[in-house]
């Protein structure tokens, strides 16, 4: 309903640059005794406003943080069932301050300089407006409370600020509960405290901390710089003063530059309780997902107990399908994939200061390998990616050992052209290189310097590299080479005859 009249004694107009004008009653008019000023510094309580300030008082509109009275001598309960408990005049402030409320059932405790209601000349605008104490703080929406603090704002209906300092709820239902210029002003948003944080997005929430803005509906943002932008998002930011922003909607999102740490104490089996545990329903969607720029490890994983350190599941998830025992020991359902072709060891160095490079053809000694192949037992080839190493010696030996190919498909140097099916024998010149030859052409002085047979050809007549299989049994090139042999035995068994025979047909005659 419309504000009732004040009773007019002699009007005079009381303007402040960016407050309602308002018409106050000066001394010297005829006014009934009921009507009459109160003394300076007597708070007042009425079921309708019917006391004026004195000629002295100048009021504002509502307007916190620069609302300045320079001689305002009374609380002005403006409404009706207003009330002012206490307070409203302090010094200092270029003067005094007062209280005033606007709208019917608004209520001021105590303090300075408070408004409740909005001067809007409708006493129904924004009832039920509190302001519990404090210096310069304006509740101004109905339903609308502050506790207490200074140059605090709750202007949304049912809007609250707890305390602190120029802080703002400007949005249905929102609320800061304290701190230092914070603002909730979206719907049902919520700044428990801190400094400089803002809860923008409907039902949004920044739990405290600093500078932290939860602007998508529904996210929450804490710790320091941290900024939810999106619907749903969760962000924590740590000690860090580089924005820290969601890039998604329902997101979790957390930046530890110390680490995170989860530590539980249950005391049941199995994966009940789990201290972390990840739950995707997306169906084709990454349930957890690591990077990192570090020189150390992406995953690292302990288990102090007696049960295995890994174990993976299949559909369903009662079937095992991989398993990484206490032991080290690994279990695999299923096939091994890698773009590695072969099986490899690590083998000593007979000179360790020198460097070994993948595809070096090398002669295997008992003090270790070399490119030196002369007397070698063996001729391997230096590994380029092993599908399986084995031999492993500790990380402050590796430099003394070499990675060698003992079986399967692994890239070799050869020195001239290659055919697809010539065998790769160590050339000789003892600088890691081979040489192709035909299977016609292999001897049995051959056979112990074959480092294995060509899967490709080359017309290069320089040294290149051709991908070879290795560590395939040498049976057939020694039956090969023993069936020469016995056929050259052979033939000269006969010649032998023939010629003993000549000679006896000689000595007979």
């Amino acid at each position: 309903m419309p504000r009732p009249s004040i009773p007019r004694w002699e009007a005079a107009s009381r303007t402040t640059p960016g407050a309602t004008n308002r018409s106050w009653p000066v001394a010297g008019a005829t006014a009934p005794e009921a009507l009459s000023p109160p003394s300076a510094g007597v708070s007042t309580t009425s079921q309708k406003a019917t006391s004026p300030p004195s000629a002295a008082a100048n009021t504002t509109g509502p307007t916190a943080y620069t609302r300045r009275w320079a001689a305002a001598t009374a609380n002005n309960a403006l409404a009706d069932f207003a009330t002012i408990a206490g307070g409203g005049a302090i010094l200092g402030f270029d003067g005094t301050d007062s209280h005033f409320v606007y709208d019917n059932y608004g209520t001021i405790g105590g303090g300075a300089g408070n408004i409740a209601g909005s001067d809007d000349d409708d006493l129904e605008s924004d009832e039920f407006a509190t302001v519990a104490g404090g210096l310069l703080n304006e509740a101004s929406g109905s339903y609308s409370t502050i506790g207490g603090g200074t140059g605090n704002e709750a202007s949304g209906y049912a809007s609250s600020v707890g305390g602190g300092t120029n802080s703002i709820a400007n949005a249905t239902g929102a609320t800061v509960a304290g701190g230092n210029s914070n603002r909730a002003t979206g719907e049902g948003a919520t700044v428990a405290g801190g400094w400089g944080n803002f809860a923008t997005g409907e039902e949004s929430m920044v739990p405290g901390g600093a500078v932290n803005n939860a602007i998508g509906d529904h996210s929450f943002a804490a710790g320091f710089y941290a900024q939810a932008d999106h619907d749903g998002a969760f962000v924590w930011a740590d000690n860090n003063s580089v924005r820290f922003t969601s890039d998604h909607a329902n997101q979790f999102k957390v930046r530890a530059t110390g680490g995170v740490l989860t530590e539980d104490n249950g005391g049941s089996h199995g994966l009940h309780p789990a201290a972390v545990k990840v739950v995707s329903t997306s169906s084709d969607g990454v349930a957890l997902y690591a990077t990192q720029s570090s020189t150390d490890a992406t995953l690292v994983v302990f288990n102090h107990g007696t049960g295995d350190i890994i174990r993976g599941f299949g559909i369903g998830g009662s079937n095992m399908r991989f398993r990484v025992n206490q032991q080290g020991d690994v279990s695999c359902d299923g096939t091994f994939k890698s773009g590695g072709a072969d099986f490899a060891e690590y083998l000593p160095k007979r000179d360790a200061a020198r460097a070994l490079e993948p595809g070096d053809v090398v002669g295997v000694f008992a003090d270790g390998v070399s490119r030196d192949t002369h007397g070698a037992e063996r001729v391997l080839v230096i590994t380029t990616k092993p599908l399986l190493l084995g031999n492993a010696p500790d990380d402050a030996d590796r430099s003394n050992y070499a990675a060698v190919a003992m079986l399967g498909q692994v890239p070799v140097k050869a020195r001239g052209p290659v055919a697809a099916g010539d065998y790769l024998v160590a050339s000789g010149a003892h600088d890691g290189t081979a040489v192709a030859l035909p299977a016609s052409a292999i001897e049995v002085g051959h056979l112990a310097r074959i480092v294995g047979c060509a899967l490709e050809s080359s017309s290069h007549d320089g040294v290149h590299s051709v991908m070879a299989s290795v560590g395939f049994s040498r049976d057939r090139l020694w039956a090969q080479a023993l069936s020469e042999r016995d056929a050259r035995v052979a033939t000269l068994e006969r010649e032998l005859e023939a010629l003993k025979a000549a000679v006896n047909a000689l000595a007979s005659r």
